[in-house]
Order: structure tokens, then sequence, then C-alpha cells
């Protein structure tokens, strides 16, 4: 188990704190190829080797972000979570991460980040996109692994987004998750 400490260091969410990958039901589609990624986690972060986690609302994949930055934490590879709407306040007010560095100091320079909720289509949020796109371009540059979740499949971002699925499709294997309603299970926890 990893400490509370730990889990805020990584930014994780705390709704997201306690998902495991044994909470994925073996009939998912998606289980074995997770179990591979997984497998072979480190190296997946050295080469990098990113990964794209798209599907439907409520079917875990920022679950299964927490469960790989918890995996990579087990062993002693320290990522960070960030959420993409978040990146234009991350850029504006000079948020910290710690006393020694801002989070965009941080999120272009840890061995591996989750980005959650890549380009969901609300309102107007092309600052977001723009923020979004130039975080996974300086990651690419620096050969880190980015872990990536999103409603868009890699179709419609090659549509919508060529330049950046461009950038993407050098180096990330894609997983759509399906078949598991997490949230249905995180209520049931808290009730």
């Amino acid at each position: 188990m990893i400490p509370q400490k730990v889990l805020e260091y990584l930014r994780i969410p705390k709704e997201h704190w306690n998902a495991s990958l044994d909470q994925i039901p073996e009939k998912c589609p998606h289980k074995k190829a997770l179990i591979g990624y997984i497998d072979n986690l480190v190296d997946n972060i050295r080469s990098p080797k990113n990964l794209l986690l798209s599907g439907t609302y409520g079917v875990g994949k920022s679950a299964i972000g927490s469960i790989l930055l918890k995996t990579a934490a087990d062993k002693r590879i320290l990522g960070c979570w960030v959420t993409a709407r978040n990146l234009p306040k991350y850029e504006i007010e000079k948020v910290m991460f710690d006393e020694n560095m801002t989070m965009l100091e941080r999120l272009t320079t840890a061995p591996v980040i989750v980005l959650d909720e890549l380009l969901l289509q609300v309102g107007d949020q092309r600052y977001t996109e723009q923020s979004a796109e130039w975080l996974i371009r300086a990651r690419a540059e620096n050969c880190l692994c980015t872990i990536i979740t999103t409603n868009l499949t890699w179709k419609a971002i090659e549509e919508r987004y060529p330049a950046l699925h461009s950038v993407l499709e050098a180096r990330t294997g894609g997983l759509t998750v399906s078949g598991h309603a997490f949230r249905k299970e995180i209520r049931k926890q808290l009730k």
C-alpha cells in the first residue's frame, strides 16, 4: 500500500487512491493488454512508450491512470497527475508543485505523468488544447512517458488535431477501455 503522503505527492485525486488492477473484471477486453503494459512498466517509462487510454465516460480510464502511477511509484519512479483543464491555470498563475519547482516544471521533467481528460469537448477550451499540446510536445522532445486519458478515439484525434496526432503516433500505444463502470464501484465504497 502506498502511503498517503506519496499519493498526495503524485497528485492522484483521492477518488482514485484505492483503485487497483484486481477491481477490473477479467471479462474486460482491455485488462490483458493493461497487464502487459504494467509487466513492462519500467521499460515502457524509460523507452518511453506512451499510452492513450480512450473510451466513454465512467469506464475507468482515470482509475487505470492512477493504477499505473501507483505501480510506477512502487518501483521508485515518481510521476505526476494533471487534469488537462488545469494546465492554463498552472501556466498563468505559476502554481508551485513544491517549494523549488512549479507544476509546469514538474510536468515537463517527471519521468511519467498522467494527463487526464485530454480534449474533452465542453465549452471554449482552445487555450487548454494549446497547453496540452505544448506539454505533450515538450515531453516527447525530452523522451518522457505520458499516459493520456480521453473520450476521443484515435481517429477523432487524427481528424480534429492532426498535428497532435502526429506527435502522439510515433511513441504512443492505444488502449480502448470498456466494459466496467468504475464510478459505480466508487459510489458503492462511499456509501
